[in-house]
């Protein structure tokens, strides 16, 4: 089991995650939290995330890659620095 550190360091990763996500545009966000399984449960598919947004696979894949790239290139890193080490 974690110990209490390792306990605060989730919640501090988490509570940034969430900051950086919030950036995002929703439909963003939401793609990321899916893919990633950030929503509390496991990681979906690219065509099981569609289905709930009514959109192609294709449109998920690219959501997904310009949230990664603003996530990379358009956010202040101090966000997450500490956890890209």
């Amino acid at each position: 089991a974690p110990g209490p550190v390792e306990n605060l360091e989730q919640e501090d990763l988490r509570g940034r995650l969430e900051l950086a996500l919030s950036e995002l545009p929703v439909r963003q966000s939401d793609v990321l939290r899916w893919v990633f399984g950030l929503h509390g449960n496991e990681a979906l598919t690219l065509k099981e995330i569609g289905d709930r947004m009514d959109i192609t696979p294709e449109r998920v894949r690219q959501l997904r890659d310009e949230a990664i790239k603003t996530m990379r290139t358009g956010m202040p890193l101090d966000t997450l620095k500490v956890y890209l080490n």
